[in-house]
């Protein structure tokens, strides 16, 4: 998990100067912007490798592999399998 403490300490900033201004800048809140990294990353998993949903659940920060479902799914409008599923047939397409 994200220490938003941690975040401002290495950039030198207060927290609550952190959690007033990352949206200003990104468009998200810091826990947002971490989701959206962390599903960003499930993403290039799924795409690059053979791991299974639960081992690209734990690789990405989520301890329970249905409750990534959930986020991914909420943040894609797919789950993972059917996502990795696109993602394949895109690729055969493209090397036709």
């Amino acid at each position: 998990p994200i220490e938003l403490q941690r975040v401002a300490d290495e950039l030198r900033v207060s927290s609550a100067w952190l959690r007033r201004n990352f949206p200003h800048h990104t468009g998200l809140t810091v826990h947002h912007y971490h989701l959206q990294l962390r599903i960003n990353r499930a993403m290039c998993l799924l795409s690059g490798t053979r791991a299974t949903i639960k081992e690209i659940a734990a690789q990405t920060g989520f301890e329970d592999a249905h409750y990534f479902s959930r986020v991914f799914k909420k943040k894609t409008g797919n789950n993972p399998e059917a996502w990795r599923q696109l993602y394949q047939a895109r690729r055969r397409s493209f090397r036709r």
